[in-house]
């Protein structure tokens, strides 16, 4: 059968072969397409960020910088991050190239250092830092302005509670306790409305010889 080469149909061929020509990727050795520049020269899909495209001192050419998903060159999704050494640094979710969902950081080590939801440049809800040894640093929860409200609650080192309290729009309210590192009461400190502290209903605790309960019991949180 003879082929007729109507206007119509070389047109849809020449915009289809410019199309082509105008894509770049790479194919990874699993097989896996990636990187892909679409015809109006936008990021498209998964990409692999390499030492060789940041082109910063200490990072070598093919070690993996960072990768996630752009749409229309924006990122979109979930963004890990590496450090020089391989570990992970972060992950963060994005839409429309901004940070905005779930968030993770990490130490160098490998562990968690801070997580929760981070939205129009702030953490909200529920939000935890850890020590680098992994144990929780401290509890917080953020109203949609990024201020502390609600139970806060941080931690010794080794895991044992080293302050509770209640905070409203950022400043403490109601009664705030300290304790000691051996599980004593070191303080009870009392705010009025607007955070300003009543030092007629404040009370302080001498510290003990006992030995110190750690309550290993984790912090549930949803996210």
């Amino acid at each position: 059968m003879k082929l007729v080469f109507t206007p119509l149909l070389l047109l849809l061929l020449l915009l289809l072969s410019t199309n082509i020509k105008a894509q770049t990727f790479n194919i990874t050795e699993e097989g896996d397409t990636v990187n892909i520049t679409d015809g109006n020269n936008l990021k498209q899909g998964e990409w692999f960020i390499l030492g060789k495209d940041i082109k910063k001192a200490g990072w070598k050419r093919d070690q993996l910088v960072e990768t996630g998903v752009y749409k229309d060159n924006k990122k979109n999704g979930k963004w890990t991050e590496y450090y020089e050494n391989g570990k992970i640094k972060s992950e963060i979710t994005y839409v429309n190239d901004e940070p905005n969902g779930y968030a993770k950081l990490y130490y160098d080590t490998g562990t968690p250092s801070e997580e929760g939801i981070w939205q129009n440049y702030h953490w909200v809800g529920n939000y935890r830092a850890f020590y680098e040894n992994g144990n929780l640093r401290n509890y917080f929860h953020m109203n949609r302005q990024g201020k502390r409200t609600q139970g806060q609650i941080y931690f010794y080192e080794d895991g044992s509670e080293r302050m509770e309290g209640e905070w409203n729009d950022g400043q403490e309210n109601g009664t705030v306790t300290e304790y000691y590192d051996n599980g004593d009461k070191k303080s009870e400190r009392v705010f009025n409305e607007g955070g300003k502290i009543n030092e007629t209903k404040c009370k302080t605790y001498q510290k003990t010889a006992k030995k110190k309960k750690k309550d290993s019991t984790p912090i549930m949180m949803k996210f």
